[in-house]
């Protein structure tokens, strides 16, 4: 293994893809927790920045956030920041493996 990509999106959002709120890719194989802000590099979110955009769901309805990591066997370079099609087309041949975690998310008010 030679990096992992963690990506953070929600498909319940109003969207028609997921709402992606957070892309890391190149992240060392030794790492183990994603506490750093500076560890691997980040593609673009669905508003187009390139950093953690943390979840903003409506009230009322249950969001789920799929938190997802993939083990890889290569490390990637982009002219620019990639978005989620992106990344997942050059990853495709490269993974080992893959976990996902999902959590839900309720705002009342």
């Amino acid at each position: 293994m030679v990096s992992f990509v963690c990506i953070v999106d929600d498909p319940d959002a109003l969207t028609k893809e997921p709402f992606v709120h957070w892309l890391v890719y190149n992240i060392p194989a030794e790492v183990h927790t994603l506490d750093n802000p500076s560890v691997g590099k980040t593609g673009k979110n669905s508003y187009a920045n390139i950093d953690y955009d943390c979840p903003k769901p409506p009230a009322g309805k249950v969001h789920h956030y799929h938190f997802k990591l993939y083990a890889l066997n290569t490390e990637f370079s982009f002219n620019q920041p990639p978005t989620k099609t992106e990344l997942l087309a050059a990853m495709q041949p490269h993974i080992i493996v893959f976990k996902e975690i999902i959590s839900l998310y309720y705002k009342t008010i």
